[in-house]
Formats: C-alpha cells, structure tokens, sequence
C-alpha cells in the first residue's frame, strides 16, 4: 500500500510507533521524491514524501469528511485502549470506544493517522 506524505519523519515513526512496522529501506532525496518502505510480517507499507506544490493542486487535496476510497486494516493483539492511546500519543486521533463495534469476531474501531489518513483496527474478541 502507498501512503502519500507532508511529514515524512513523522508519518514514518507514527506507524513504527503504533503498529510496529520496521523500516525496510529509505530513500531521500533533494531533488525527487523521498520515500520509506516498511514492514510488518507480510505487510508492505511505502510512504511516499509529496511537496507542498502537488498538494496545493486542488485534485489532490483531502478533506476530512471526505470518503476514504482506501482504509487499511490493522490486526491487533493488544487492547484496543493501549492503540487508541498510542495513536493519540503519536499525533494521530481515534475513536473514543464508544463508537467500537463488533462484527466476524472482531473488535472494531476507527482512527486516523497525523496527516488525516484513516484506518480500522481489528482485534480477535477473546
């Protein structure tokens, strides 16, 4: 999956920090795109470093209450506070837990990473 970035420091270490990708391979660059590649088992995230320019064009600017075309999923094995308060903690928001649900076995919940990207998380129910 390839997530495009502002922050590219920052979104990198928010998905290292709370979901525990390792860093697989960067690339930074002065004059193209910067990028970093992460891992989590068979999970490949690519974070893409965009420039101010490209997201001032008006085809590329998201808003907030706009539908998400793409949502990733993250298994989870921990309690669904300790990632809501480490989403929180690395600048990200997440649903209070409230609004979780439960569907298939799963514990369900919502968040959204420090550049507006949302995401679901997935824990089995015990």
């Amino acid at each position: 999956m390839i997530l495009y970035a502002q922050d590219l420091e920052g979104l990198k270490n928010f998905y290292r920090q709370v979901f525990g990708f390792a860093l697989s391979e960067a690339f930074y660059s002065l004059r193209a795109s910067s990028y970093v590649r992460l891992q989590r088992g068979e999970t490949e995230l690519l974070l893409m470093e965009t420039k101010d320019s490209v997201m001032d064009d008006s085809r590329n600017k998201r808003v907030a209450s706009e539908l998400t075309c793409c949502r990733p999923v993250f298994l989870i094995e921990e309690p669904m506070g300790d990632c809501r308060e480490k989403t929180i903690t690395c600048g990200g928001s997440f649903d209070p837990d409230h609004k979780e649900w439960k569907d298939l076995g799963y514990q369900i919940c919502e968040g959204a990473d420090m550049e507006g990207n949302i995401f679901e998380v997935r824990r089995v129910l015990q």
